[in-house]
């Protein structure tokens, strides 16, 4: 018959000893368990913040620069900003096409002969066959579609043969330059940076610019959805002031086609957030007999 091993407990002694262990023995430990996490801690953080800075060492600077002009001109006679002086009434022989909508249209921080209506004149009268066309740039940054009725009835009782009416998703808006139903500063701004010694804590810094980003971002995107949002007072601002542009082409048998621009901030590609709002658009648009 073989020897029964024994088996030995090891547990035990180390119990013994906790439960032999004076309170004040007991305090130290802890104590001793506590320094020694807080300290990993500590080191972690400072490894971290020493690497992070060694990548920013040694990462490739990109180089900014503006394509925004120093400054500006206009033709001498012009009465606007962003634009040539057009005789009223409009030269016999002239087609008039009126450009309506907001800065994407005024372009406010480019040579008014870049922004796209400039564009568009220029290219129509290239084809020497044609009647002169005139393409007058109509718009006022911070406008909504609400305040742009008034616009087009100016621009035909000017001589427009061709209303284009041009649309940004934030045109639901009820006042100028003041984002409907916003609470709080600068929701969608940047980031600004801790003032306070804290600013020299550049992991830091990095961690709460990334969580600022990654709010503003969705706050951009509900902003925008609540704007189109069913029952909404700028939903039906919206879709009362496209009415009025209906009713005004009918009265004054002038043709009214609608631009929309998407939001060009964001990459236009399957990633782009806004298609069901484009599709709102398009199915207002297209039951008033919009094109």
């Amino acid at each position: 018959m073989g020897v029964p091993a024994k088996i030995y407990d090891t547990s035990k002694p180390q119990e013994k000893a906790l439960e032999d262990e004076t309170p004040s023995q007991s305090r130290f430990r802890w104590c001793q368990n506590l320094l020694l996490g807080v300290l990993s801690i500590f080191f972690s953080l400072i490894a971290l913040e020493v690497g992070y800075r060694l990548f920013l060492a040694v990462a490739p600077q990109t180089q900014t620069w503006s394509d925004r002009p120093t400054s500006y001109y206009k033709p001498e006679a012009s009465t606007s900003l962003q634009d040539y002086a057009y005789q009223v009434p409009k030269p016999q022989g002239t087609y008039r096409i009126a450009v309506i909508g907001d800065s994407f249209t005024f372009a406010p921080y480019m040579q008014f002969d870049d922004a796209f209506p400039k564009r568009l004149e220029r290219m129509l009268n290239l084809n020497k066959d044609s009647q002169r066309v005139e393409v007058i740039n109509y718009g006022v940054p911070g406008f909504s579609t609400s305040h742009e009725v008034a616009t087009a009835r100016q621009a035909t009782k000017e001589g427009a043969d061709l209303i284009l009416l041009q649309i940004t998703l934030n045109d639901p808006q009820l006042k100028p330059y003041r984002p409907t139903g916003l609470v709080g500063h600068h929701q969608f701004g940047a980031y600004e940076h801790d003032s306070s010694s804290l600013s020299h804590w550049k992991s830091l810094q990095f961690i709460l610019e990334r969580l600022h980003n990654s709010q503003t971002h969705k706050r951009y995107k509900s902003y925008y959805f609540d704007l189109f949002r069913e029952g909404s007072k700028t939903r039906a601002s919206f879709d009362q002031s496209l009415a009025r542009f209906a009713k005004l082409k009918e009265k004054r048998a002038v043709p009214v086609v609608a631009i929309v621009f998407p939001l060009f901030g964001l990459p236009l590609d399957a990633h782009y957030p806004f298609g069901p709002i484009h599709a709102i658009i398009h199915e207002t648009l297209t039951s008033l007999d919009i094109p």
